[in-house]
């Protein structure tokens, strides 16, 4: 497995299930991870994410507007909880030195390294590439793209309509429904 999407579903949970239909006929199922497509019934999925961090060279997180200010049950911000999924997810791949791209979602912006908890503040420091609905398909081709070049991975060439925006720009400092899951994100 290849390709880890990383999202809080409190934030880009549509996001997310968009870019991996996208990206999974391209790449093939077995090589793109998300949740609620690859865990099955009953299934332990702390033990199971752990083992796809394990075995994954490039780590996706989308980031939203609420990424960095979502809050648990208990009105809590679930970034500075040290077992948050998304914390634990993107914490591992840093430190394991993982390719992580953040991906900047509806115009969101990259979260300050003074407000990121100390093991995510690397996080910062990585090329983004903005995703929006407006040029969805645009932008999604040119994460397959990117990530085809750098993990050497077999994608087809993406067909970019004229209708589309003929390039987006870089940002400052960085390049259907999904099933609904008890646990929070």
């Amino acid at each position: 497995m290849a390709i880890f999407i990383s999202y809080r579903r409190q934030d880009t949970a549509g996001y997310a299930g968009r870019l991996y239909d996208r990206l999974a006929p391209q790449f093939g199922d077995d090589q793109v991870f998300m949740d609620v497509t690859d865990l099955s019934l009953g299934q332990d999925f702390v033990d199971a994410i752990n083992q796809k961090l394990d075995s994954c060279t490039a780590l996706i997180v989308l980031i939203g507007d609420r990424w960095l200010t979502a809050r648990d049950d208990n009105d809590r911000v679930r970034v500075e909880d040290p077992a948050d999924f998304v914390r634990i997810e993107v914490g591992a791949a840093l430190r394991r030195g993982i390719l992580v791209v953040p991906v900047l979602v509806g115009g969101a912006k990259m979260p300050k390294a003074q407000l990121l908890p100390a093991d995510l503040q690397l996080l910062v420091r990585r090329n983004a590439l903005e995703l929006s609905h407006e040029r969805f398909a645009f932008d999604a081709d040119r994460l397959a793209e990117a990530l085809s070049g750098s993990l050497g991975l077999d994608a087809p060439a993406a067909s970019h309509s004229s209708a589309r925006v003929a390039s987006p720009t870089a940002t400052g400092n960085a390049l259907g429904p999904v099933p609904s899951d008890p646990r929070p994100r």
